[in-house]
């Protein structure tokens, strides 16, 4: 893969994305998801094509939004290829913190992480507002 296209995603992501955390309801475990949503579909696309995910229209008072996501391993692999491009503090440590999570087979390990993610996450929208 070019180097040039990780580093243009990383950028993208860095203005543009989000990683999402969370326990579903009926579901046993966590989940993830790495996304991102533009009013134009056409850099989603890139990501797309690239990354695989998916690629979603969604409607709304102002016309509508397309958003990308990516779950599962994919997503990991997306953000180790990024993180080194990845020049916000928050963003780039959010990052390294959901591939750890994913990447660790030890449920407990994982729950704590997921705490300490939800905590990060509360103090982070503190200081934001």
């Amino acid at each position: 893969m070019e180097s040039n296209i990780v580093a243009w995603a990383a950028g993208f992501f860095e203005g543009e994305g989000t990683v999402v955390v969370y326990r579903n309801t009926g579901y046993v475990g966590l989940r993830g998801m790495v996304r991102a949503v533009q009013k134009e579909k056409e850099a989603l696309e890139v990501l797309q094509k690239t990354f695989s995910g998916s690629l979603h229209f969604q409607q709304n008072p102002h016309g509508g939004i397309w958003q990308w996501s990516i779950t599962g391993l994919s997503s990991c692999t997306f953000l180790e290829k990024i993180i080194p491009h990845i020049r916000n503090r928050r963003k780039r440590l959010r990052a390294k913190m959901y591939v750890y999570i994913f990447s660790t087979k030890d449920l407990e390990t994982r729950e704590a992480l997921f705490v300490l993610w939800r905590r990060m996450s509360e103090s982070m929208h503190k200081k934001e507002i």
